[in-house]
């Protein structure tokens, strides 16, 4: 097992929606974390990587595309649920497995979303 992996999946960013006493996934959360699982299991298995079990470091820069009527980008931490939601089992056994997470956002004509996971020593 490599001691990091690293890739760029080209989707913007959806936001963890909790639907008012609900227990499903709405259409969106659901759409977007297959396609991230998708393209995440794609590259583990080009870059020949295997299921990581042991505590991790991820590095997360979400690119959002850039809205002409309002530049709201929505609190960081709904987004990354989706996305860590999407790589369980994919990418890392359990996101529980996180110990150290580096967010960042910006704003892009192209969004995409960076991810990088290292082993912790």
């Amino acid at each position: 097992m490599k001691k990091y992996f690293q890739f760029v999946a080209d989707l913007d960013s959806v936001p963890f929606t909790r639907p008012a006493r609900a227990t499903y996934v709405l259409t969106k959360d659901r759409k977007f974390r297959e396609d991230l699982a998708w393209i995440a299991g794609i590259e583990m298995k080009v870059q020949q990587q295997v299921l990581f079990t042991t505590p991790l470091k991820v590095t997360v820069e979400l690119c959002r595309k850039v809205k002409t009527t309002s530049r709201r980008f929505g609190d960081v931490d709904n987004h990354i649920k989706n996305i860590c939601d999407a790589l369980n089992n994919i990418v890392w056994k359990d996101d529980s497995l996180i110990t150290e997470m580096i967010i960042k956002k910006n704003y892009s004509i192209n969004p995409h979303i960076k991810i990088r996971v290292e082993v912790i020593k």
